[in-house]
């Protein structure tokens, strides 16, 4: 396991992780290196804004995310209005067949229940893989197979399980998605942030991210001040349209951003 104190640190120990020891295959012949089997504790999940300017994060994308992940969205109007190239994985134009949102709105209470009355439990486990994938041929197949969620030592714990990360593009927007969780369900049970596990099949880098990757690795890790996030306030459901508006319109409020994620 790879211990990071940040997910800058996080995501640079990836990209050394594939150009080091990356096996070259294909899948669906895109050519890519690949690391089975890599695991990454995160000891700080509130430090899970990736900070380095050579990565150029859409924020309002990872905000936007979030918040249609977290009240079981799963259209593609809404969040194409951040990202127009995510509406070319929807199958019918509408919707995406391997949205989380469903599953999270779903199972999450489901699972804080499981937590309040058995702390010990074993059982608060989210599922967002769906088995018709195998079948159905969407282009929109779930890389989430699992999060498991432990309270131990008083501290809330996540282990997420993923079948395929790209490390370029999907990773540091699934760490942040995956602990805003992680710290939306500890708030609700009013208990501090254990680590967060994030444990991937195939993990993978893209032919056409070599040379980023390389660049980003011979130069010096950027002095950069990993963001601690406060402790998230969640808008009620009613007004999620309105915010993810405003986001989409870049007129969201600063106090309100900052209330859901922090400064970024």
């Amino acid at each position: 396991m790879i211990h990071a104190i940040s997910v800058d640190v996080l995501w640079r120990t990836a990209l050394h992780l594939l150009t080091r020891d990356g096996e070259e295959t294909a899948p669906r012949g895109m050519k890519v290196r690949e690391v089975r089997g890599a695991t990454f504790q995160l000891t700080n999940p509130a430090a899970n804004v990736l900070r380095d300017p050579r990565r150029k994060l859409n924020y309002y994308f990872m905000t936007a995310e979030f918040l249609w992940m977290l009240y079981g969205h799963h259209d593609v109007k809404t969040i194409a209005a951040y990202n127009s190239q995510i509406a070319q994985f929807s199958d019918d134009g509408i919707t995406f067949f391997g949205a989380y949102g469903p599953q999270l709105a779903t199972q999450l209470p489901r699972v804080i229940t499981r937590l309040t009355e058995d702390r010990n439990s074993r059982q608060a486990v989210l599922c967002t893989w769906l088995p018709e994938a195998l079948t159905r041929g969407s282009k929109d197949v779930p890389c989430t197979l699992t999060w498991q969620f432990f309270i131990r030592d008083d501290k809330l714990e996540l282990h997420v399980n993923m079948r395929s990360n790209d490390a370029w593009l999907g990773l540091p927007y699934d760490v942040f998605n995956f602990t805003q969780v992680q710290r939306h369900v500890a708030h609700a049970l009013g208990l501090g942030l254990g680590p967060y596990v994030h444990h991937v099949g195939s993990l993978h880098l893209y032919e056409r991210h070599y040379d980023a990757a390389a660049s980003i690795l011979a130069a010096p890790a950027p002095v950069v001040t990993a963001v601690t996030l406060p402790v998230p306030t969640f808008p009620a459901p009613a007004r999620c349209n309105e915010i993810l508006t405003g986001l989409a319109a870049r007129t969201l409020p600063i106090e309100v951003a900052r209330a859901m994620i922090g400064e970024l």
